[in-house]
């Protein structure tokens, strides 16, 4: 991806021009488009000051889909603090925004696939894991189920999958105020 690719996302009945900006990662580092933040956080240490909202990182390589994910989650007032298209991306993310919920695509360039890396996220920290995959295989999702996810998702994802997702996040974060 170029240093700032140009694109129409359509939502609903309408298309919408965003600019994407790669990062060090090949990550989405800004987005610009109506109602939608520059940076990853609304504002300097905004993540840590927002303790209500839950924080969510997305990893995943795909542009359309990260930014799609991004955009459907910050419109439900969900707070994205970072979206990353590496593990090297996510392990770093992690460590620096502490996230509730992280989004793992399964299929991720690089050496080891979002399942091990989704393992060493839990080693650092103890987010919930919701996978998304374009592979419906069975030992990938045996694999994947060790992990004890929040969520299994198969891709393409449209506007129900992130509904049922965004069902576990609440859910989740209904339960830890129990």
């Amino acid at each position: 991806m170029s240093a700032g690719a140009h694109i129409y996302v359509r939502s609903s009945s309408w298309y919408v021009p965003i600019l994407l900006v790669a990062g060090k990662y090949g990550d989405i580092t800004g987005l610009a488009g109506p109602g939608y933040s520059h940076r990853d956080c609304p504002a300097p240490g905004a993540c840590e000051q927002m303790s209500e909202k839950v924080k969510i990182l997305i990893v995943e390589d795909e542009a359309i889909s990260a930014m799609f994910l991004e955009m459907e989650f910050r419109n439900r007032n969900y707070v994205v603090c970072k979206t990353v298209a590496t593990i090297e991306g996510a392990l770093d993310a992690v460590e620096a925004e502490r996230p509730d919920v992280v989004i793992m695509d399964i299929s991720l360039p690089g050496r080891i696939d979002g399942i091990e890396g989704a393992g060493r996220i839990l080693e650092m920290l103890h987010p919930q894991i919701i996978f998304i995959t374009g592979y419906d295989d069975a030992a990938l999702r045996a694999r994947a189920e060790k992990l004890n996810p929040a969520g299994y998702f198969v891709k393409p994802l449209a506007v129900p999958h992130v509904n049922r997702i965004a069902r576990i996040i609440e859910s989740l974060r209904d339960h830890g105020r129990d």
